[in-house]
């Protein structure tokens, strides 16, 4: 499996739809190049950045030789409220993340989400006219597999050890696979 951004997409939209009771059409993902709701709407940033979270990821030898890859990645989101109400949509997701009803959107996808910032006035001029402009970050922690098949890529068909200077001394060793 790879990242799962169409996941992380749905799970966001549809925590965004619930935590703020707005109408489907007043969530959208930014910068896609759509035309703007009318009134107050939500606008998401699905991908601000994505950092591995581990030195390492966890690699498990399956007994058929495949590697199974765990992978733990924290993403950080961006949601922005825009218009007359935008105080209210931004406070709404703030205060979803503390209820389970519509926390329990990331659990079913076995994501863990924490408000990484405090909630941002960048209300700006837009069309000679003032717009109000809130936003806020959430990180989604994210854990998913990658499994590695080791018979496209041939390891392990045939290995040979030396044995000779262990005590006691094994001998040559060959190992072939199937």
């Amino acid at each position: 499996m790879s990242f799962p951004i169409s996941t992380i997409k749905t799970a966001l939209y549809d925590f965004c739809v619930s935590a703020t009771g707005s109408d489907a059409d007043k969530v959208i993902f930014a910068h896609q190049g759509g035309t703007e709701p009318q009134g107050s709407y939500i606008a998401i940033i699905p991908t601000l950045s994505v950092r591995k979270t581990t030195a390492f990821d966890e690699q498990i030898l399956e007994e058929n030789g495949d590697i199974t890859v765990v992978k733990r990645r924290d993403v950080t989101v961006q949601v922005d409220a825009f218009g007359p109400d935008a105080i209210t949509l931004i406070t709404a997701i703030q205060d979803g993340i503390d209820t389970p009803e519509h926390y329990a959107i990331f659990e079913a996808q076995c994501f863990q989400a924490i408000l990484s910032s405090q909630v941002r006035n960048l209300a700006d001029i837009k069309n000679i006219r003032y717009e109000q402009r809130f936003n806020l970050d959430l990180t989604l922690s994210v854990v998913y597999t990658e499994t590695i098949d080791s018979s496209v890529h041939g390891w392990f068909d045939t290995i040979k050890a030396d044995t000779t200077t262990l005590n006691p001394p094994l001998g040559e060793i060959t190992i072939t696979g199937a």
